[in-house]
C-alpha cells in the first residue's frame, strides 16, 4: 500500500519565475537501459534526448491551499524523452532520472509522494539585466551544474551540431510534456502524472554551460553529448495533477487516455479483460505485464478496496455511493 503514496496523490500548484531547459542528444543505446518495460525512447533522426530542466519555483503548495501558503524552491530534473510502448498515437512523456532541490522539506515530501528521486543541493541564482546564472552543487559532485543564459536580443541560432533544422523541430523536445512516466515495481506498472500549464511559450536562448557533471559520468561520458537546444520561459502558473484517466484497449494495452476530462476522479479502475492486461489511475498506473485469470480477480478486488480508501481521502470523503454510480465500479469485476 505504501507504494501508492508515490503516485503523486496530491495535486500541486506553483509559479515558475524562470525555467531553463537544456536538451542533449545521445545515441539511443546510451539512454535505452534507463527505460523500464512499457516505455520506449522518443527519437528524432536517429537521436534520443536527455533534458536538464532548471526552475526557480515560487508558491509551491497543494492546489487546495492559497498561494500565500506556498514555498519557494529551486528545482532541477534530468529527464529522458519517452513514449508509452505500443499504439499508433502513443502518449509522449518524460522519465525522470534524478531531481535536485535546495530545500530539505522538498526532498522528504518529493521522495515520499513521487518517483522523482530528489536529492539535496546548494543552488545559487543570479539575474543581471538580461542574463541569468545558475550554480548548483551536489553532495558528491554527481550533478554539479553551472550555466549562463542570455535572454535579450533576437532568437539565436540552434547550437552547433544540433540534429534539429528548425526551431519548430527543436521545440518538440524542449519540454515539459503532458506526462511524466515512471515504473512501479510493486505492481509492474507504468505510473503517469499529468501536468498543466498556462501561457507556455518557450524562447530559444544562447547558453554557456561551464559545468555539467551529470553527463560526465558513465554511461554518458562514453559518447559525445550534443547540446541540441536551449529554451527559456518565465512567469508561468504550473500544476501537477493527481493523474490522468485511463482505459483499456484490446489491441493496444498500456495506453493512456484523456477520455474523461474530470481530474477529480483519480480512482484506480482495474478491469478483468480478455487480453489479460490491466490499467488504472491514482497517478495513472498502466500495467506492462499480462496476468492470469486465476490471480487477477483477487488482485482486482484488493486493489479496488485499497484505492477506495485512498479515494475517500483524495476526494474529501465524497460518498462512496456516488463514486460507484459514476465509475460503475462493481460492474467491471
Amino acid at each position: 500500500m505504501l507504494h501508492m503514496l508515490k503516485r503523486h496523490p496530491i495535486p500541486i500548484s506553483a509559479f515558475f519565475r524562470h525555467s531553463l531547459v537544456l536538451t542533449y542528444a545521445f545515441p539511443p543505446e546510451i539512454l535505452q537501459p534507463f527505460l523500464p518495460q512499457g516505455l520506449v525512447l522518443d527519437t528524432f533522426r536517429g537521436h534520443a534526448f536527455l533534458a536538464v530542466a532548471l526552475v526557480q519555483t515560487e508558491h509551491l503548495r497543494p492546489s487546495f491551499l492559497p498561494s500565500a501558503m506556498g514555498k519557494d524552491f529551486f528545482l532541477s530534473g534530468y529527464r529522458i524523452f519517452t513514449r508509452l510502448a505500443g499504439g499508433v498515437q502513443s502518449k509522449r512523456g518524460l522519465r525522470i532520472l534524478r531531481s535536485d532541490t535546495d530545500q530539505p522539506l522538498m526532498v522528504c515530501a518529493g521522495n515520499l509522494l513521487t518517483h522523482y528521486n530528489y536529492h539535496l543541493c546548494q543552488a545559487a541564482f543570479e539575474e543581471h539585466h538580461n542574463e541569468i546564472h545558475w550554480t548548483i552543487r551536489t553532495q558528491r559532485s554527481e550533478a554539479d551544474l553551472e550555466v549562463f543564459a542570455r535572454l535579450s536580443g533576437s532568437p539565436p541560432p540552434l547550437p552547433s551540431g544540433s540534429p534539429f533544422s528548425t526551431l519548430a523541430e527543436a521545440r518538440r523536445f524542449a519540454g515539459p510534456l503532458p506526462y511524466t512516466f515512471d515504473y512501479e515495481k510493486e505492481t509492474r506498472s507504468i505510473i503517469g502524472i499529468r501536468a498543466m500549464r498556462q501561457s507556455w511559450n518557450p524562447q530559444p536562448v544562447e547558453v554557456e554551460v561551464r559545468q555539467n557533471t551529470f553527463i560526465d559520468h558513465e554511461p554518458f561520458r562514453s559518447t559525445q553529448p550534443i547540446l541540441a537546444n536551449a529554451f527559456h520561459v518565465r512567469d508561468v502558473p504550473y500544476q501537477w495533477l493527481r493523474g490522468a484517466d485511463s482505459h483499456e484497449h484490446d489491441s493496444v494495452p498500456a495506453t493512456l487516455s484523456r477520455r474523461d476530462s474530470n481530474p477529480a476522479i483519480q480512482l484506480a479502475i482495474l478491469r478483468r479483460h480478455g487480453c489479460g492486461h490491466w490499467c488504472g489511475v491514482t497517478g495513472t498506473a498502466v500495467s506492462t505485464q499480462p496476468r492470469s485469470y486465476s490471480t487477477f480477480a483477487g488482485h482486482c478486488t484488493g486493489s479496488i478496496l485499497a484505492d477506495l480508501i485512498a479515494a475517500r481521502v483524495a476526494l474529501r470523503l465524497r460518498p462512496l455511493s456516488a463514486l460507484r454510480s459514476e465509475l460503475g465500479l462493481f460492474s467491471t469485476i
